[in-house]
Parts: C-alpha cells; structure tokens; sequence
C-alpha cells in the first residue's frame, strides 16, 4: 500500500503539471490575441500606441520571472542577457547613440524570444492545436476587415496607420495594400502564412466539408485581396512543401484534399475578379511591373544572403539605428529593411556572427523538412515556414513580425516536446514509485 507522503508527492506533482499546463497555455492564447489585435488597438486608440507597444511582451515577460524565480534562472539566459545588453550600453557610449534608439533595439532582438524562453521553463507542453484554432477563429473577421480596408479610400478610418496617419502601403491605381487588425501590411503577410499551416494541419482532422470550404474561401479571398506578394509567395511555398510531402509519403487520401483547395481556389479567385475587378486589377498589375522592374530571384537571394558582402564596422552604428522603430524616436539613419544587412551594419562582427548562425539554422530547418518522413504534418509545416522566415524572412522589422516568428517557433517547438510528454511522464512516474518504494523500506 502506497505511503501517505507518497500520495502527498504525486498529488502536488501532478497539480504542479496541470497548473504549469494552465499557465502556459492561457499565455500562449493571450499572446496569439495580442499579436493579433495589438495593431488595431494601437491604430484606432490612439492613446494606447505606447503601451500596447510593448504589452503582449510585457506579459510574458512577467510570466518568465514568476518560473525563473520559483525554478531558478538557467545560467544560458543570464549570459545571454547580460551580453546583448552589455554590448548595446558599450555602443551607446563609444559610439554616442541615444539610450532609447539602443533600448528599441534590444527589445527587436530579444522580443522574438520571450515565448520560446517561456515553452521551454514551463513544466509542461503546449496543447498543439492551440494555436492553430486560435488563428483560424479570427479568420472570418481578418478576411472582412480585409475586404473593407480595399474597398476604402486610403484615407479611411479604416486604413489608419499608427500615429493617426493614413495608408501609405498601396498598389497599382492608389488600392491600398490591406493591413487587416495589424499595424501594417508585414503583420498580415504573417497571419497569412501562420493560417495556411493552420489550415493545412487541421483540414484533415475536420469531418465539416462546410467548415473546410469556408475556412479555405476567407484564406484564399484575403490572400488574393491582400496585395502583399509576400504573402503569396510564402503560402505558395507552404502549399508546394505540403504537396511534395503528400507525394513522398505515398498518401493517396491527400489528393482528393489537394483537388478541393484548387477547386476552390479557382472558385474564389474568380468570384472576387468579379465583385471587385479594380483591387485584383490592381494587384495583378503590381506583380507585372515588379516582374518586369526586378529579378524576383535575385532580390531574395539578396534578402537571404545579401549581408554576407555588406560593408562591416567592428561595432556596427548603434542596435536600433537602422530600424523603423528607431527612427521613429529620432534615429538619423538610413531605414534597412532586410534583417541580416541591418543587423550587420548595426551590430557590426555580432550582427554577422548572429546572421550566420540564423541563416544555418534556417536552412538547417529547410533541409531537415524535406528529409525526414518520420516528422508529422504539423512539424514539417512549422519547421518549412520558420525556416524560409530565418532564411529570408523578417524576424525583427516590427512587432507583428517579432510576435509571429515567436508563434511559429513556439508551434514547431511544442510539437516536438509533446512527443516526449508520455515517455516523460512515464520516466517521472517511475522514478516517484522508486522513491516511495524506498522510503517505505527505510519505515
């Protein structure tokens, strides 16, 4: 008969699991939230422009000091801290750059991995459908505010920019280029790509045909009112890397699958051409001229690996120098939107030691994506958007970009902790009847 300390340990250890699970999960869907509707607070509410700023980390932020206090700070987060804080107070003082633009900076860099830090200190994983069904609850109302935003003048309320300002994102014949709830037209892309995976997960566990036509319509009405080739790029890339799964893994019941998502597509495509020819007359004629204007390939060749032959400054210009956020508080430097070649020519020998690091563990990501078949849908899919992100994505640009490089990590990471969770409840579940086992032969 189990000792009655025994029973004590089990019980606390399991409420210890369950309120870690709790804990976790309800910050993760808070955090999703945030990322999701942070912009059309800051746009529409003017007053709260600067807290929401910096809110949604601000939380997490709070949740990671409760668990390093309770459990301990790993000796990898302090060093790791310490060094890029440590490094942006040096460039503010050899290089006389304002606290704040270096405060914005920091924040760029550590942002995208406060929810990662926060998977990895909890006790427990992360449901793996959480943030799937998250996303795809806001769809409907993402792909409206979509529709509206290029139905309006840029001018609108509706196409509001942070600041009170109006839309200066647009295409061909002054169609804005829609931001959705986010704060501009990068955080949509985002959500664009997070809701194909979504989408790509859970279709096959939905037995509602009409949950899956409606879910796939809104997808592929705002990705084709959006504007954003960006956007189309990486949901082309997510469905071709779905496809050749399909094809690797011998999975006939996939086909079917991929005959509706055309199918539908094509319906959807034709049905917005009709009801708003101006607006896809619009973004048909921006991809012309891009086309014809640059080397599609060459620019993100340039993206991906353009900072290797960046001229390099042993301690750069200042973290946050080059930044749309930096700029914003009084930065007089040039804005440079590729994240690699700014984080070189702001952090100098870092910047690029760090752009290496990030662009092998994006193509690592990429290369392990297309081998291995034992992987599940979830973590080939995660794992093939986090790395064309790494590899030729923004990470830092803006809050919507840091929050969603955080989601999509957080996704992939927990689909590999869950896979251990039985084994680890079963090695804990041993070592607890050891333990007990032991004590009742020393009573």
């Amino acid at each position: 008969m189990p000792h009655p300390s025994g029973r004590r340990m089990a019980r606390a250890m399991a409420s210890e699991r369950a309120n870690s699970e709790t804990l976790l999960n309800t910050t993760v869907v808070l955090y999703v939230v945030l990322w999701i509707f942070e912009g059309a607070v800051r746009k529409w509410i003017p007053s709260l422009d600067g807290p929401m700023y910096v809110f949604r980390d601000l939380i997490v932020t709070t949740v990671l000091l409760g668990l390093f206090l309770k459990r301990g700070v790993p000796a990898g987060t302090i060093l790791a801290t310490v060094s890029l804080v440590s490094f942006g107070i040096l460039q503010s003082i050899t290089l006389n750059v304002d606290v704040m633009v270096i405060t914005l900076g920091l924040r760029a860099m550590i942002a995208p991995l406060l929810l990662l830090a926060l998977l990895f200190s909890a006790a427990s994983p992360l449901r793996t459908d959480l943030i799937p069904r998250v996303v795809l609850m806001v769809l409907p109302l993402q792909t409206l505010l979509v529709i509206v935003q290029v139905s309006s003048d840029r001018s609108s309320s509706w196409n509001r920019q942070t600041g009170g300002e109006e839309a200066y994102f647009t295409t061909a014949d002054d169609i804005v280029r829609a931001a959705g709830t986010f704060s501009a037209p990068a955080g949509l892309i985002a959500f664009c790509g997070i809701a194909t995976v979504s989408l790509l997960v859970l279709w096959p566990k939905w037995s509602n045909p009409v949950l899956k036509l409606t879910s796939a319509t809104l997808l592929i009405a705002m990705l084709g009112l959006s504007g954003s080739r960006g956007a189309v790029f990486i949901c082309g890339v997510l469905v071709i890397a779905w496809v050749l799964r399909a094809r690797a893994s011998s999975r006939p019941t996939r086909l079917p699958m991929l005959a509706g998502v055309a199918l539908t597509a094509s319906v959807t495509i034709a049905i917005i051409g009709f009801l708003l020819p101006n607006v896809t007359g619009a973004f048909q004629e921006r991809f012309v001229a891009a086309s014809s204007s640059e080397n599609t390939a060459l620019r993100i060749l340039t993206s991906a690996f353009g900072y290797l032959v960046t001229d390099l400054q042993p301690l750069g210009s200042g973290l946050g120098v080059h930044s749309s956020s930096g700029r914003a508080v009084g930065s007089a430097g040039e804005w440079i939107e590729d994240d690699s070649a700014r984080w070189v020519a702001e952090m100098g020998v870092l910047g690029l030691w760090l752009g290496v690091l990030r662009s092998f563990i994006g193509l690592l990501l990429l290369i392990l994506a297309t081998r291995r078949r034992d992987w599940t849908e979830a973590q080939h899919l995660t794992a093939t958007y986090l790395g064309v992100l790494l590899v030729a994505g923004s990470v830092t640009t803006n809050p919507s970009t840091q929050g969603a490089v955080a989601i999509i990590a957080v996704w992939l990471a927990s689909e590999f902790k869950s896979r251990n969770r039985l084994k680890g409840v079963d090695d804990e579940d041993s070592h607890q009847h050891a333990s007990v086992s032991a004590e009742q032969r020393r009573d």
